[in-house]
């Protein structure tokens, strides 16, 4: 069977729904399906259609309040010394000096307001009896935001229950802008981090925050989903494609440019989404296929054109028979 989608006319149009067979379409300035206006379910809930309507504006900034963090600490790694050999502490770690720590990396987290912050993670191994015990520190633009130890079982994976975790207090920002969660934290979770005798690594390092966007693509899921896409990363739902089908699609009435209006024949449109019940999928950002046979119209293509030339051969001959008996008076 063939779903529709439900449209509705713009306002000052005749006021009936119109039902579309999917193909391409345009955005007025207003961000709403040029001729028609798109309907679907609401992203929050609800069983009647609205307009959907296209974010045409920014996307708001959101601030970092979670990290994921995957390393591996290298076993082999020695306590960093001073220069008499003395084993240094935690407390002796200094983000501008790397010879206070082991290990460093770094990455961007964004505040409320979404502007950057640099925050560097600096990781320090800790002197036997607690050869498996690590000390990281974060620093947000150079000033220390959080510490926590790691230790790691004889396998080499994290002892999560003998670590504490790193969480992350907001510094009190200049341009009154906030950082974290609602309590001003971000937590940092080490989660399969590793020390194997290997090199240091890191193989994830992502939070959970971004700046401002601007709108880049719209996308249709299978399901009907409408996605707006942002230069942030951010996606925003749109809402729900509402299709329709009939109990007789062959007695909907052409209204022009691919669109149908209900009659008696066709029956009332029954509405859902796509995947349930009989209505199909959608497939995003393709075009309708021809839905005549090719060969046949190539036939009846090639079929008028020799009707054509015989007509024109018919013209051609009446014009010499009338130029004869021109001649003859």
């Amino acid at each position: 069977s063939v779903s529709f989608h439900q449209q509705r006319p713009k306002p000052g149009r005749l006021n009936s729904l119109t039902h579309h067979s999917p193909s391409g379409s345009s955005l007025d300035w207003k961000g709403l399906s040029a001729g028609q206006r798109l309907q679907g379910y609401p992203t929050e809930g609800g069983v009647t259609p609205e307009d959907i309507q296209l974010t045409t504006g920014e996307s708001a900034p959101k601030a970092t309040t979670a990290i994921d963090a995957l390393v591996n600490l290298n076993s082999d790694a020695e306590p960093p010394t001073d220069d008499a050999g003395t084993i240094l502490g935690p407390g002796d770690i200094d983000p501008a000096d790397p010879e206070t720590y082991n290990d460093s990396t770094s990455l961007t987290v964004y505040d409320s307001l979404g502007a950057e912050h640099d925050l560097s993670l600096v990781f320090q191994r800790q002197d036997p009896p607690n050869a498996r015990q690590w000390h990281v520190k974060a620093y947000l633009e150079g000033s220390e935001v959080g510490a926590a130890d790691l230790e790691f079982n004889t396998d080499g994976s994290l002892n999560a229950g003998a670590s504490t975790p790193l969480t992350i207090t907001d510094p009190g920002l200049p341009n009154g802008a906030t950082l974290g969660d609602a309590a001003g934290e971000i937590s940092v979770d080490f989660g399969d981090s590793t020390q194997y005798g290997d090199k240091f690594s890191v193989t994830e390092l992502e939070q959970d925050g971004y700046a401002t966007g601007q709108l880049v693509d719209v996308s249709v899921e299978s399901d009907g989903t409408v996605f707006a896409r942002f230069t942030n990363g951010a996606n925003r739902s749109l809402g729900q494609v509402a299709l329709a089908n009939f109990d007789n699609p062959q007695g909907l009435q052409p209204v022009g440019g691919t669109n149908w209006v209900e009659t008696a024949e066709s029956g009332q449109p029954l509405l859902g989404r796509a995947g349930e019940s009989n209505f199909g999928l959608i497939q995003g950002g393709a075009y309708e296929a021809s839905n005549v046979d090719i060969a046949e119209q190539l036939v009846k293509l090639i079929t008028a054109q020799r009707n054509y030339q015989a007509n024109a051969q018919v013209i051609s001959t009446a014009d010499t028979i009338t130029q004869t008996i021109i001649n003859i008076r």
